[in-house]
């Protein structure tokens, strides 16, 4: 009988001291290392390391519950009898106990599956401290005494109720209890490899191991410097010792500290130490910055792709995340575009799975009031037996409620019968029958499923999902047998989920040459070539005060003390990192963001100070390094290299060809849309996604305002249209427009194909009424302004076809509204149903070229003289007596003649209500905001070569977010930029002649500083 101590400076150093001490020659005993539970496969690959090529026959990893769970059924308790309870099975448990005293409670309020959660933690916190019932003090000062009251309600009655029952904690006390008159273990070795503390149950357990085996083997942590002494756990040496003194057991603390690399050493004395440590870098310690986490986790593809093109096996490195679950996905997306290999180490439980997944959504559809979302998660799921057809018809109709579902696609939909039943259900027996309909239902596809995967070779995956079925099945079953009680379909959910949360299912890697990806507060890591940290802004991740008891309620329970405390938990995660950071053998990485969620600087950790001062080094952007791909630093260049690009030899050297890609994506068979000018002037990515990506929202069959804009419009061109065929604009007034809506108004919807989604729209009388109304005030305001003009419509909806623009080889074509004549002068214009803005100041910002290219092509294709630009205020929210109206905004030639032909009362009047005019009475001159001083020609070929500049950006590839101001509003591509509007607007001019002439500048500073 002994117990031997084996000390480290880190949890990793002690383990493997212990381990390299295991001598298996003898095939008579037994070698059992006790481990967390997530440290086994770290484990199994370190004893294969260090016990080299010995056989392994006679060692085996297991953790404390299976340990325990084995020892006990050699001693003839029965584990699968029902008599030790599982985690789920404690937690009803204690939930029932929470139901039968909570009428007596003096200070708790709630009485939900969460608060039963925290309770059944809290209780067990207590039995692993030996504090019972009796123990708590009600009588504490203030809050804490009316807590500790109504715990000891619960604690004695979950006690009660528990009867000749095990939990986990009392499993130990039993097993402890069953040892003591037991010689099972009298050749056997144990080994406690990784824990930082024990509870006083596994105290007492190794106390009885220490008189019951032939040896126990402990690993701990010592400090090689006074600096940081404070952060190490004395916990376990002076506890072992004074077992050893109780029970007579002799003791052998071995401490042989191996020489560590001088990288390392500097991290172990230095790192949250009052000693001041420096250290040569020589390459070892790396610090970069990230703006997002996109970038982060690209930027670390980057880097493992670097490094095994430079030979490093990707099982050479290891990342360690600070907070996994934010960046799982992305890591999972990018590393497969990326063609790495990773094993992410997150317990995979049961309600993660395919068929918990199902379930989930079916109670959600309901739980949400049959939202769009939740709806078309469900119908989307292969698994629902759903349908393509109930899918889009429910995008198509943007069916949102239940009303709504019922009425358009419950018909649809093969299991709508199961939502039914959720609505009615509310026992837990009746929601058990409904979950074993939903397995049932997809019975046939899901075991296709499992098929593909065996086919595929996916076994870890098929391991786990063949699992799920009977769990899901059991778990139903336990809850309708604890809680006979009545509940609503989301507190059920949130039941089974916790339930099957507890569920842990098997996720053994199936590949080797792999990069592990853990969590840096929960996952075990082994010493690797390369260390990465991501998301280092967020390590340590420590715990505030904000449970059920917080520290100062502890101390109150000052004769029965209560472990382990917020501070010792965030003692113990600060640890941790400590013991984490020096793994690196011979490279560490470590990946912040600078920035956070709402844009504001993030303040860096102590550790990464600490790091940064210890290697004198210093932030570096990771955007200016991974993504550099034009750097002339030829390693920098392979590093940045795109996702797309080969790593080969080749990046080495610059390429002096270059594939003009976005012309043929924007400019394809080097044709452009006049439009798409404006719009890259409104911001060059918006272009770039509309016109180069060519995305295109869903349409959602909702009618918008746009629908109405065009179906006024259209209208606008076939009333145009016969009065230019019949000549009779004299003939006009609002009974006759009335009917021309009225015969026109179906053709206009099939011609805009829009008559479905008014048929589906729930107003649909309304809305008719209200567009009919639209129509008729547009129609009176073209007549108003044709009856006074001398300016007479000639063509509608005109198509210009291969127009050139000076200095490009781009041909472009357009389609101007309308086209008016007046004594050869041709004016152009466009119907607006928004704000139009202040046109020449518009122009100078590169918008509002639309009008003044199509002045230019009249001149090239038709020959006519200038006549004007001007949007036709189609607005509908003037109301008919505003003073300030005027129909026609833009810009005329100042010309006397083709002014007073816009309006024939202006020269009597001295005022137009058509257009911003006015006749000035001193200087007998007309004036006002449609005038152009500046001479139509003049405007024109500003329009021209502004547009010619920016077909020559688009070719260079400047695709970057820069909005005038307001485009942001309402665009569909704000996801995918992330422009923040405190970034500001472009609010500058175009260039002139005089910039023009100017010393180039840098292409990006140039481009950010003008036009874009």
């Amino acid at each position: 009988m002994k117990i031997n101590l084996f000390g480290g400076v880190t949890l990793s150093d002690a383990t493997r001291q212990m381990l390299a001490s295991i001598d298996n020659s003898s095939i008579f005993v037994e070698h059992v290392v006790v481990v967390p539970d997530r440290f086994s496969l770290q484990c199994e690959k370190l004893l294969l390391n260090v016990l080299g090529k010995k056989a392994l026959f006679n060692v085996r990893v297991t953790s404390l519950t299976r340990f325990s769970c084995q020892l006990l059924s050699e001693l003839g308790v029965k584990i699968g009898s029902g008599d030790v309870l599982s985690s789920g099975e404690t937690l009803l448990l204690t939930a029932k106990a929470v139901d039968n005293v909570c009428g007596s409670f003096k200070t708790f309020k709630k009485s939900g599956i969460d608060f039963c959660y925290e309770i059944s933690k809290l209780i067990s916190q207590f039995k692993s401290s030996g504090v019972g019932a009796e123990n708590l003090n009600d009588k504490a000062q203030g809050m804490a005494g009316g807590k500790y009251h109504d715990l000891a309600l619960i604690y004695a009655e979950y006690e009660r109720l528990l009867g000749d029952k095990l939990d986990a904690n009392a499993r130990l006390f039993k097993l402890n209890e069953k040892l003591q008159d037991s010689e099972i273990l009298k050749n056997t070795k144990i080994y406690f490899a990784q824990f930082d503390a024990f509870t006083k149950g596994i105290y007492n357990l190794i106390k009885t191991f220490a008189l019951c085996s032939k040896e126990v083997n402990i690993s701990y942590t010592e400090a090689m410097s006074l600096g940081n002494e404070y952060i190490y756990e004395k916990d376990i040496l002076q506890k072992i010792t004074a077992i050893s003194k109780e029970c007579g057991v002799l003791v052998n603390v071995v401490s042989d500290r191996n020489k560590l690399l001088p990288q390392k050493e500097a991290i172990v004395r230095g790192l949250y130490s009052y000693e001041k440590v420096k250290c040569d870098n020589e390459g070892y310690y790396n610090i970069f910055s990230c703006a997002s986490a996109s970038e982060e986790v690209e930027a670390v593809a980057k880097l493992i792709r670097f490094e095994v093109f430079k030979g490093k096996s990707f099982k050479d490195i290891q990342i360690a995340v600070g907070g996994l679950a934010k960046f799982q996905s992305e890591i999972e997306n990018i590393f497969a575009q990326y063609d790495i290999p990773c094993f992410v180490d997150t317990s995979v439980t049961a309600d993660k799975t395919l068929l918990a997944n199902l379930v989930r959504q079916y109670m959600e559809v309901v739980i949400m009031g049959y939202g769009y979302d939740k709806l078309i998660d469900l119908l989307s799921n292969p698994l629902a037996n759903g349908n393509s057809n109930a899918v889009q018809k429910c995008q198509h109709l943007c069916v949102e409620g239940k009303s709504q579902y019922k009425k358009y696609i419950e018909k649809e939909f093969a299991n709508s019968n199961i939502l039914s039943e959720i609505e009615r259900a509310k026992k837990p027996c009746e929601f058990e029958k409904i979950v074993l309909k939903i397995l049932e239902s997809c019975e046939d596809v899901y075991d296709q499923h499992l098929l593909s995967l065996e086919e595929k070779g996916e076994l870890k995956i098929l391991n786990i999902n063949s699992q799920i079925k009977d769990i899901i099945k059991e778990t139903v079953g336990l809850i309708s047998r604890e809680q006979p009680n009545e509940m609503s379909a989301g507190d059920y959910l949130k039941l089974l989920e916790l339930l099957l949360s507890f569920k842990n299912v098997s996720t053994v890697p199936t590949f080797v040459d792999g990069v592990f990806v853990g969590d840096a507060s929960e996952s075990f890591f082994g010493e690797s070539d390369t260390l990465i940290v991501m998301g280092g802004e967020n390590l340590p991740a420590v715990s505030s005060d904000n449970g059920l008891l917080s520290d100062d309620d502890l101390k109150e329970n000052f004769e029965n003390p209560i472990e382990p405390t917020i501070r010792m938990i965030n003692r113990r995660k600060r640890f941790k990192l400590f013991s984490l950071l020096p793994l690196a053998q011979r490279r560490l990485f470590v990946f912040a963001q600078h920035i956070n969620e709402e844009g504001k600087k993030v303040e860096m950790p102590t550790y990464i100070k600490n790091l940064n001062e210890i290697f004198s080094q210093h932030e570096i952007k990771a955007g200016s390094f991974f993504f550099a791909n034009e750097s002339g630093d030829a390693s920098i260049r392979l590093l940045s290299a795109p996702l797309k690009k080969e790593i080969n030899q080749k990046l080495y050297q610059k390429e002096d060809e270059k594939v003009d890609v976005l012309e043929s994506m924007v400019f394809g068979g080097g044709k452009g849309r006049v439009t798409q000018i404006e719009q890259y002037f409104s911001c060059p990515f918006k272009h770039f996604a509309t016109y180069g990506l060519k995305l295109k929202e869903f349409e959602i069959q909702k009618f918008e305002p746009r629908d109405i804009g065009n179906i006024c419009h259209k209208g606008a061109e076939l009333l145009l249209g016969e009065m230019i065929e019949k000549d009779n604009i004299d003939q006009w007034d609002s009974a006759k427009f009335e009917d021309f809506i009225d015969k026109n108004f179906d053709r206009i919807l099939r011609e805009e194909r829009l008559t479905e989604k008014l048929e589906e729209t729930v107003e649909k009388d309304s809305l008719v009424k209200y567009i009919k109304n639209q129509m008729l005030a547009l129609f009176e305001d073209i007549l108003s302004e044709l009856k006074a003009s001398s300016f007479k419509p000639f063509l509608i909806e005109h198509k210009f076809s291969d127009c050139q623009i000076d200095g490009s080889n781009i041909t472009f074509v357009g389609k101007a509204d309308r086209l008016d004549e007046f004594n050869g002068n041709v004016r152009v214009i466009d119907y607006k149903t928004g704000s139009t803005g202040n046109v020449i100041k518009e122009l100078k910002f590169g918008q509002k070229v639309q009008l003044f290219l199509y002045q230019s092509f009249v001149k090239e294709k038709l020959g006519k003289d200038f006549g004007g630009v001007f949007y036709f205020n189609a607005r509908f929210d003037y109301a008919k007596d505003e003073k300030e109206k005027v129909l026609l905004k833009g810009l005329m030639p100042n010309d006397d003649k083709i002014i007073e032909a816009y309006d024939n009362n202006l020269s009597a009047s001295g005022k137009s209500e058509i257009v911003s005019v006015y006749k000035n009475k001193k200087e007998g001159i007309y004036k006002g905001s449609a005038v152009c001083f500046d001479g139509m020609k003049k405007l024109t070929e500003y329009a021209n070569k502004v547009t010619s500049q920016a077909i020559q950006e688009i070719k260079e590839g400047y695709i970057k977010p820069k909005p005038h101001k307001n485009s942001c509003r309402g665009c569909k591509y704000r996801a995918l930029c992330g422009y923040e509007d405190l970034k500001g607007f472009r609010e500058c001019e175009i260039k002139n002649d005089k910039q023009d002439k100017s010393t180039k500048q840098d292409k990006n500073v140039k481009q950010d500083k003008n036009v874009k």
